[in-house]
């Protein structure tokens, strides 16, 4: 059974509509580690709550896509978790998850959408072109937040004031 990816459980992850989602897509497995419900009513959702970074990291190698059609974000690491793994990315098609996923590296949803995330799911799985793309766009895509790269950066943007109040 494939399986679907949603990290992160507070009220801005779009948890209640994953969910409708999951009622109607029987045939895929969900698999939320956060905590959102007491009760779950679903076979094919399962929630995990306080998991290791190791489990963690198993959820992510045994996943087929990462889903995460926020609301709002400041940054959206599971973004980035994700395609370090090789796992496809739906995302909310708004700042800022554009500029964290890049842009050839994820699809692009309307968060609001049952259909346009439920039509998005079924590209992933059903076009092994588009799936295999997103993989390697977002292979790539996990350079640009480097930590070494990044602290070159901070020091270069440092050296730059440095130099203009000098």
């Amino acid at each position: 059974m494939n399986k679907i990816l949603i990290v992160g459980s507070t009220k801005n992850k779009n948890i209640e509509l994953i969910y409708s989602i999951a009622a109607e897509l029987k045939d895929l497995q969900f698999i939320l580690v956060g905590n959102y419900f007491n009760n779950l009513n679903l076979n094919n959702f399962v929630q995990y709550q306080n998991i290791s970074e190791k489990s963690l990291i198993n959820l992510y190698k045994s996943s087929n896509i990462l889903l995460f059609p926020t609301l709002s974000e400041g940054f959206g690491l599971p973004i980035i978790e994700a395609q370090h793994f090789g796992l496809p990315v739906i995302t909310s098609k708004f700042e800022p998850m554009r500029s964290v996923a890049g842009n050839k590296s994820a699809l692009f949803i309307n968060p609001r959408s049952k259909d346009e995330i439920k039509n998005a799911i079924y590209l992933i799985l059903k076009n092994n072109s588009i799936r295999k793309k997103l993989i390697k766009n977002g292979l790539k895509n996990v350079k640009r937040f480097r930590f070494d790269l990044i602290l070159s950066k901070y020091e270069e943007c440092y050296r730059n004031i440095i130099l203009l109040n000098d």
